[in-house]
């Protein structure tokens, strides 16, 4: 191949791993620091925060089935729009919980749709992945590297900016 689709390529699988960074990394804090949202704001019962994780997980896996039939049928260009689709109503699901911090029907309702959009985005960048670039060892390891880091660089940084005055509206 030529330097100039060598470059393209490694800049594709660098993209793929930022992008995993992020989506997993997100899921991570979620799951990690819901608990200690409900807790410091008190917007639910604290008894009901293991159930909002509950109803993470369950928006994620219906969002990963729905994701499976929608993913087989798609061209890549729609694979593409698809996945900028789900990222974008998944961080509205997010923006919802920020924009009405003491609204406990918000937080379930952002917190599921977070869930559901956000989760099969992680097996369409997967196919994106094989079907923009050669599959080589060296771009798995850079695209696993990217999921590997974003699953404690993220929580880090959630975790840090709490502890630092930004408070409950670090969660992804």
């Amino acid at each position: 191949p030529s330097p100039a689709a060598v470059a393209i390529t490694h800049n594709l699988f660098f993209v793929h791993a930022s992008t995993r960074k992020r989506l997993i990394g997100g899921k991570v804090a979620a799951t990690s620091y819901l608990t200690t949202y409900v807790d410091e704001t008190g917007v639910i019962a604290p008894n009901k925060a293991t159930i909002l994780i509950v109803a993470l997980w369950i928006g994620i896996s219906l969002g990963r089935l729905v994701g499976i039939f929608d993913q087989i049928r798609l061209s890549t260009e729609r694979l593409y729009l698809h996945v900028y689709i789900q990222l974008w109503l998944g961080a509205i699901g997010m923006a919802l919980v920020v924009a009405f911090p003491m609204s406990g029907p918000s937080l379930w309702t952002g917190v599921i749709v977070y869930g559901f959009f956000n989760g099969p985005t992680i097996g369409y960048i997967y196919d994106l992945c094989n079907r923009t670039t050669k599959a080589s060892e060296k771009g798995m390891s850079i695209v696993m590297f990217g999921l590997n880091i974003g699953a404690y660089l993220i929580p880090y940084l959630v975790s840090f900016s709490w502890d630092n005055g930004a408070g409950a509206i670090t969660l992804p």
